[in-house]
């Protein structure tokens, strides 16, 4: 559940960052389907991690209504800001 929030948090940010007037849900949202994918893809093979990549760029695609570069700039900021807050200790601390 923490890491729901924070990385929601995160989303949120980076969003706002890039200009999306969407709110917190909207990162929510993109975190839980996120986390879908990702669960599904390592229960088969985490050979799949790569597709699972991609799936969740058109997910963001989908759910802030933005085009490809732009999600697959927002996925990169997004994998640094929960690296950081991770390095950070963040997660621990709560």
């Amino acid at each position: 559940m923490i890491g729901w929030l924070i990385s929601s948090l995160a989303i949120y940010i980076v969003s706002r960052i890039l200009g999306e007037k969407e709110g917190f849900g909207s990162a929510v949202l993109a975190a839980f389907v996120g986390f879908l994918i990702f669960t599904i893809a390592n229960r088969i093979s985490f050979l799949l991690t790569p597709i699972a990549i991609i799936i969740w760029i058109i997910a963001l695609m989908k759910i802030y209504n933005i085009g490809l570069f732009k999600a697959i700039l927002m996925a990169i900021l997004i994998y640094f800001m929960l690296m950081i807050i991770s390095f950070i200790g963040l997660p621990r601390l709560l």
